[in-house]
């Protein structure tokens, strides 16, 4: 299973209106939004989600929102959102796998089960990663408040604001010039 950076994929499944509406939705419980997820994440050999199963995502979503409020505010996690965190991936059950690319070999760890309960897990174990190689200094939220989604800072310097330039930064300056209009 793919790892990458499904955990923000995750954590970006709570929708808010980033226009100030005051809309939102769990997109875990719209049946077409989490087709099209398990079709993106080449999970869509699985069953749908069980009823436990969308409320166990909802708990991974919220624990690990939490963590990262915590992190951008340069604080430490709690002990009970660490062993949390903890108790999904320990049910990543994963071996060694040597692969040949092109002109180089490539040890991944694959997952030995192909059910929710491991991909649940790869989700946590995307989310630790973050924190093993410091990615997690680069994960921010819009500064958007009516947005609350939370983005990957690439750039170069780090300075990123708005989790897409062409909505919530033209949004958020054409806000900022209207109350210096006034």
């Amino acid at each position: 299973m793919a790892n990458e950076m499904i955990c923000l994929d995750v954590i970006n499944t709570m929708w808010y209106d980033y226009r100030g509406t005051g809309k939102s939705e769990d997109r875990l419980t719209n049946p077409k939004w989490v087709a099209y997820f398990m079709k993106d994440w080449d999970i869509a050999h699985l069953s749908y989600p069980s009823d436990s199963i969308i409320r166990e995502l909802q708990h991974l979503r919220q624990l690990m929102r939490g963590i990262l409020q915590k992190t951008t505010q340069n604080q430490l996690p709690s002990v009970e959102a660490l062993t949390q965190l903890n108790r999904f991936m320990d049910k990543a059950k994963r071996s060694p796998k040597l692969f040949k690319k092109e002109d180089h070999y490539e040890l991944n760890f694959v997952s030995d089960q192909q059910d929710w309960d491991a991909f649940i897990s790869e989700i946590a174990l995307s989310f630790a990663e973050l924190f093993t190689n410091g990615e997690y200094k680069r994960v921010k939220f819009c500064k958007n408040e009516d947005c609350r989604w939370v983005f990957h800072d690439n750039t170069k310097n780090g300075r990123k604001h708005w989790c897409s330039n062409d909505t919530c930064g033209n949004l958020s300056r054409v806000r900022k010039h209207r109350r210096e209009e006034k």
